[in-house]
């Protein structure tokens, strides 16, 4: 349902550009025609509405989802949208969130409020018709012998009529047609029968029916004016043809004499329908001038229309291109395909392989150009380009070059050539990077190919869909996840935090202070610092690098970093992100943007500027050298409040958490070196346990 609110919500906001465009295009075209036609503008309101016509139709079209590639598991994807837990070594419970409206949402409300008001405004217009209406009396037969003559002259049947002594003009009323006419009118019959003639034609044609839709769209669009303007116009033009049928009607020798009596019946001020009545200066001069001229004929009419018409192209275009779509699944069965076929030919494995190599060696172009050598070889089979595309989406990705990597990696898939674990695990990439694209929709559309295969709903990915709901703010949807994510290890502090989030956003209070005071509880600490060790064998590609023996000595790093969560612990990872390495090299802490980041011990700032090692991967990056070989680097800071050569004390300010550098949410990378080499701050640094 969000995303049709989306669609309608951009083809309303459309209509503004469509009816401005529409509305000075008519202008033009009824200037050069010299004069206006209904046909004209209501092309012109064609146009103008043309946007919220065709937003839920090209919603409704499905844009069918192919089979994706697969990040594994991004373990620090981070839910930005609620006030962080408290890590476990922080007794304080930190209250649940006031969350800002979405956009969205805010526009919705908006437009609600207009749409009352405007219909309040409606009412009372049709509280003036109803009071007007109840002052009347129904014509008796003498009264309304002249109206049932003339209605029979132009083959009509004759409509309800009432005389009103408030009535200043004639007027015809109503979705089946009621003539009102003014009492005093009946005393002049030559007037009376122009009047009534008018009213009837209104009738032939279907205008009172025509200003009521209109009507309808100015309230729905109450936002629209060149909409109203539209209408006005329009409004105009069904006069104007009105008095061509009831002159012919009348017969050419007494056009002058129906003039004149539309210029007395100027004079009076205007009925709220339709009217044989006045409008402004310029339209009044319009219908005089077409009344003696003529007119236009229909071929005309119909040329300044459809002119009009050819706008409905640009507009329609613009729509489709800019318009959600409806996202659906389309899994593509997978064959595995025979072993025998997994193999390269010489040339295309030099080429691969020298891609590699210079993968390795973190030159990404070259490898780029490399493994394009040996895709667009011909000679080459499906298992030789699946295997080329998978790095070279692997050294996209690194360049930051996302959507080309999905590209890459979903072509991979196209190919047949990889196990069906391999699609799993591309098809799960697929979706987180989906995510960190914002295009929850389709990530979300993409786990639901993953969930329709054969391989089981690992407790991993029950975590990532519960973070992807929660990411789009589907929370009802995503309650399952996060509470089968739970209750499968409801130790773990991070699900603990990932349940609570769901408690806080959904309004489930007696939970969430339930949990609250669980994550609250202190943890006894680990006597000694200790390794992580993974429970799933490590890829062959991307083997974790040899243990770093941990020294016993070091300075006092006992400060308080940020108040977070963590969302990625140092070590072994079953899984990653796509082109990361299966050792994660510290721990992240998911906060909000701008939390304060401090210094844990006294130490001299070494770095403090984008990027690292030669990457800009990791943001903005600040490093302190804290003395006998010992340091501790900070990434993916939103600001950075030191200077390179500055020295710190615990407890200073050295900048603010942000998503800088290849982030999937707002959070700080920490890591713990001694003697350039990594070791697992747990134990070393506060709250890390």
């Amino acid at each position: 349902m969000s995303g049709l609110l989306t669609a309608l919500l951009l083809g309303g906001a459309l209509t503004l550009p469509a009816g401005m465009l529409a509305w000075l295009a008519g202008l033009i075209l009824q200037a050069r025609a010299g004069q206006s036609s209904p046909a004209l503008w209501r092309s012109a309101r064609l146009v103008a509405i043309l946007p919220l016509l065709l937003a839920p139709v090209l919603f409704a079209i499905p844009q069918t989802l192919p089979p994706l590639p697969a990040l594994e598991f991004m373990d620090e994807l981070a839910l930005d949208r609620s006030a962080p837990a408290p890590v476990r070594d922080v007794p304080a419970v930190t209250p649940a969130a006031v969350t800002l409206p979405s956009l969205q949402t805010l526009l919705a409300a908006v437009y609600t409020i207009g749409l009352m008001a405007s219909l309040l405004f409606a009412l009372r217009r049709h509280y003036h018709r109803r009071h007007l209406l109840a002052h009347s009396r129904v014509a008796d037969a003498s009264e309304r012998s002249l109206l049932d003559r003339e209605a029979g002259k132009l083959g009509l049947s004759a409509p309800e009529m009432r005389l009103c002594p408030n009535a200043v003009s004639p007027f015809l009323t109503g979705w089946r047609g009621v003539i009102v006419a003014p009492e005093r009118l009946m005393q002049s019959p030559e007037r009376a029968r122009h009047a009534l003639v008018h009213e009837l034609c209104h009738l032939r044609r279907g205008d009172e029916r025509d200003r009521l839709l209109g009507s309808a769209l100015t309230i729905l669009l109450w936002f629209n004016w060149p909409l109203r303007q539209i209408e006005c116009e329009l409004d105009a033009a069904r006069e104007i043809a009105c008095d061509s049928d009831a002159v012919e009607a009348l017969g050419r020798t007494q056009c002058k004499a129906y003039a004149a009596t539309l210029i007395e019946s100027m004079r009076s001020s205007a009925q709220p329908v339709s009217a044989f009545g006045p409008h402004n200066r310029r339209q009044r001069e319009m219908r005089i001038k077409a009344i003696l001229s003529g007119g236009q004929t229909a071929r005309q009419s119909l040329l300044t229309a459809g002119a009009l018409l050819f706008l409905a192209i640009p507009v329609a275009c613009t729509q489709t291109a800019v318009t959600p779509r409806r996202v659906v699944s389309a899994p593509v069965e997978q064959i595995a395909p025979p072993v025998e076929t997994r193999v390269m030919n010489d040339a295309a494995g030099e080429e691969i392989t020298s891609g590699l190599e210079l993968q390795e060696a973190e030159d990404w172009d070259a490898s780029i150009e490399t493994l394009d050598r040996a895709l667009m070889d011909p000679a080459n089979n499906a298992y030789e380009r699946a295997v080329a595309l998978q790095l070279r989406g692997r050294a996209n990705y690194e360049l930051d070059r996302i959507d080309d990597a999905i590209a890459d990696w979903q072509a991979a898939i196209d190919t047949g050539a990889m196990l069906s674990s391999e699609v799993y695990n591309y098809r799960v990439n697929i979706a987180q990077l989906l995510i960190v694209l914002e295009r929850f929709d389709e990530a979300l559309a993409a786990f639901d190919i993953v969930l329709a295969g054969d391989s089981p709903a690992t407790p991993q990915l029950t975590r990532m869909l519960a973070q992807a709901y929660g990411q789009a703010g589907r929370f009802e949807e995503g309650l399952p996840y996060a509470e089968a994510t739970y209750q499968a290890t409801p130790e773990d502090r991070s699900n603990q935090s990932l349940m609570l989030f769901y408690f806080q956003q959904m309004g489930m209070d007696a939970e969430a202070s339930a949990l609250e005071a669980l994550i609250a509880a202190p943890v006894a600490p680990a006597a000694t610092p200790r390794q992580k060790v993974s429970t799933s064998p490590a890829p062959v590609a991307a083997a974790a690098p040899a243990a770093t023996p941990q020294p016993v000595a070091a300075p006092d790093l006992s400060g308080s970093i940020v108040t977070g969560r963590i969302t990625s612990a140092y070590g072994p990872r079953p899984a990653r992100p796509a082109g990361s390495s299966v050792f994660h090299g510290g721990t992240d802490i998911a906060a909000s943007t701008g939390t304060a980041i401090s210094a844990p011990g006294a130490g001299t700032v070494v770095h403090a500027e984008m990027g690292y090692n030669g990457s800009e991967r990791w943001g903005n990056t600040v490093e302190i050298d804290h003395g006998d070989g010992w340091s501790t680097v900070y990434a993916h800071l939103d600001a950075i409040g030191v200077a390179s050569g500055q020295s710190v004390a615990p407890g200073q300010q050295i900048g603010t958490v942000g998503t800088t550098g290849a982030s999937t949410g707002p959070h700080v990378h920490v890591e713990l070196h001694f003697n350039g080499e990594r070791v697992d701050p747990a134990g070393y640094l506060a709250g890390l346990d």
